[in-house]
């Protein structure tokens, strides 16, 4: 689809719903490039309050990093709920 249509915007109130539906808790939103990701990460700021406000809590996300394993090793164990 083109640029502006809203897929980022969908994906990430999916990942919401999921929450809400099920408790899912961790999700990995894989990209093919420095600037889509640069585009999420703008997206989930600037979204971030008005999502907040509709859904009662807010997505955690960080960048990956392939030189802190460490960082996936919390990911992966960490047992905390969204919120």
């Amino acid at each position: 689809m083109e640029t502006g249509t809203g897929k980022t915007l969908v994906y990430i109130r999916t990942i919401y719903e999921l929450h809400k539906a099920y408790g899912y808790t961790k999700f990995i939103i894989l990209v093919p490039s420095i600037a889509i990701k640069e585009g999420i990460k703008s997206t989930l700021d600037s979204f971030r309050e008005p999502l907040k406000k509709r859904y009662t809590n807010i997505i955690h996300s960080f960048e990956y990093n392939s030189k802190d394993l460490n960082q996936l090793r919390h990911f992966i164990q960490d047992n905390k709920q969204v919120h």
